[in-house]
């Protein structure tokens, strides 16, 4: 069955009368006829009741017209859907994150995302770095959310929210005297950092500190969450290395200061050029105008 018979037969049904119908449609009374026919041979029933002086639809035609308007109203929304999936404000969108990003921009973004573009459903995945790089390769999500995210080719990472390394320690260690913790005092304690399998960049950071001020400083403990590794930290295992935002995770005799040099952190976006959807080109340019607004 062809579309064309199906939309002959719909302005056939409206004029009920061939003529005005081959005129509507730009073509010969016969074509229109002819089309017709060949419908109702195919369907087996008669659609048209035909007299000298009138047409009306017969009663397998009055069933069969509103079936084929619903037919071209789910073709009109099949066509709207798919614009709309061009355009990126329906789809789907799975987003990656660390814990330290969700005390930060991410929550209120995300949800004023949503609120914006109802069509589109958002899931979300806690991962760490490491994993959100493996994750985009392998087309698990979308976009990534993460500090310090390092090289991982071919993913492509932007900065949304500066920030910068702040020591976290024990309220009452001796860090505290500082307003700016120097970062050769600070390479002289025991760290907790989360795990290298995780979040390597973190790792590579550290290393190179030690490096530049020529000191072996010790990793006491490596840990998968941000959470055990403050609570590590108020028992006085050692300090941690953490953006400021992380402070917002409030735990009982946990407190931070910035080191001096500073140290810029900060949370970026990661994603695959080569493989972004429509919708993440939305979703990103909403976190620009947010950050741009915030």
């Amino acid at each position: 069955m062809k579309l064309r018979h199906l939309e002959v037969f719909l302005v056939v049904a409206e004029e009920l009368h061939f003529g005005r119908a081959a005129a509507r449609l730009r073509v010969a009374q016969p074509a229109v006829s002819q089309t017709i026919a060949l419908l109702e041979q195919e369907l087996g029933v008669q659609l048209f009741d035909r007299s000298k002086r009138r047409v009306v639809l017969s009663a397998a035609g009055e069933a069969y017209v509103e079936e084929v308007r619903g037919v071209f109203r789910q073709l009109e929304q099949a066509s709207t859907v798919a614009r709309e999936a061009q355009e990126g404000v329906r789809g789907r969108l799975t987003v990656g994150f660390t814990a330290v990003c969700t005390l930060g921009f991410l929550p209120g973004a995300l949800v004023d995302f949503m609120r914006r573009h109802p069509w589109i459903a958002v899931s979300l995945k806690q991962l760490g770095t490491a994993e959100q790089s493996e994750a985009l390769r392998l087309g698990a999500i979308d976009i990534g959310f993460s500090i310090l995210p390092g090289g991982h080719e071919p993913v492509h990472s932007e900065l949304i929210a500066p920030d910068e390394l702040h020591v976290f320690f024990h309220a009452e260690h001796r860090l505290a005297r500082w307003e700016r913790i120097p970062v050769i005092e600070a390479l002289d304690e025991s760290f907790l950092l989360m795990s290298q399998e995780r979040e390597p960049c973190v790792h590579r950071v550290f290393e190179r500190l030690c490096d530049r001020h020529d000191k072996h400083a010790r990793i006491a403990l490596e840990v998968d969450h941000l959470e055990s590794m403050f609570a590590f930290v108020a028992a006085g295992l050692g300090v941690a290395l953490a953006p400021s935002v992380a402070g917002r995770l409030k735990m009982d005799g946990v407190t931070s200061r910035p080191l001096e040099p500073p140290i810029a952190s900060g949370i970026s976006a990661i994603w695959v050029p080569e493989t972004m959807t429509p919708t993440t080109a939305r979703f990103i340019e909403h976190l620009r105008v947010w950050m741009r607004d915030a």
